[in-house]
């Protein structure tokens, strides 16, 4: 798995797009915007393309996780403000980010956002949605939107406020202020951040293998069980963690893992 550090630099390009580009490395894959000369809108092209690539994730038993990222120091500038101008286009654009964010969100592969320069709008909100999110000292976050007379519609009110708490979300969504990766990762915002992008990339990489290097069945069911706070009252959702663990201790891959830890072996989880 650790042949990845040369991968960054000499592994196939897979399949590129438009304005997208999908790289398989390993169990592994990277999806980099790539409309460097829009700062990386989020464009109905661009979205249409990113939901193919999720749906081939999706179907895939090879890929256990992804990074999302741009490219040339910018993640995504936000929603594409130019398809406003026909007011039921503009409704068909924002369904097409929703699915693509409900794609994320509702995922059980795992997703790591790795934010490489602005992160604005609909742009911060598509980091929001995955699992993780990294960032470069080149990262700036925002959701301006109030500032074009909108507000968040991609699930940025909650998820920010799931991550930084209700009076944090409320002062960046309510001033539309930027927030550099220093004051992101105080907030809690990043969950890790990096000098480079280069090391950005190398590190986001790092963390899925030390991931997978754990059953990844139970990774995903655990995984499965964080998020149910978003959608269970606490006592529920702890109930349904119970009940999943007892159903669980009974399969293969837990067997598997509970002998290998009795006999002083690594143990051999199935992929």
């Amino acid at each position: 798995m650790l042949k990845w550090f040369i991968l960054y630099f000499t592994h196939d390009k897979g399949v590129d797009m438009s304005i997208t580009n999908f790289e398989k490395v390993d169990s592994f894959c990277i999806i980099r915007l790539n409309d460097t000369k829009r700062k990386n809108v989020a464009s109905e092209a661009m979205l249409k393309e990113l939901l193919s690539h999720l749906k081939e994730i999706e179907q895939s038993d090879e890929i256990l996780g992804y990074i999302i990222t741009g490219t040339e120091e910018c993640f995504c500038a936000g929603a594409d403000i130019k398809e406003s101008k026909n007011p039921q286009t503009f409704h068909e654009y924002l369904k097409l980010g929703k699915k693509v964010i409900s794609a994320i969100l509702n995922s059980p592969k795992i997703s790591i956002a790795a934010v490489n320069g602005i992160a604005f709008g609909g742009g911060f909100e598509l980091a929001l949605a995955c699992d993780m999110i990294c960032g470069s000292k080149e990262a700036v976050f925002a959701l301006p939107e109030v500032k074009l007379g909108l507000f968040p519609g991609w699930g940025g009110t909650q998820t920010l406020s799931q991550r930084v708490g209700p009076g944090i979300a409320k002062e960046m969504i309510l001033t539309g202020r930027q927030i550099d990766y220093e004051e992101a990762y105080e907030i809690a915002i990043l969950d890790k951040q990096y000098e480079t992008n280069k090391s950005l990339l190398n590190g986001c990489l790092t963390l899925l293998n030390d991931i997978f290097q754990n059953c990844p069945q139970a990774v995903f069911q655990a995984k499965q069980l964080i998020n149910l706070r978003y959608s269970l009252p606490f006592e529920k959702a702890v109930e349904k963690e119970f009940s999943t663990l007892i159903e669980w201790v009974g399969e293969t891959q837990a067997q598997e893992g509970m002998s290998a830890f009795l006999e002083k072996r690594k143990p051999e989880w199935n992929r």
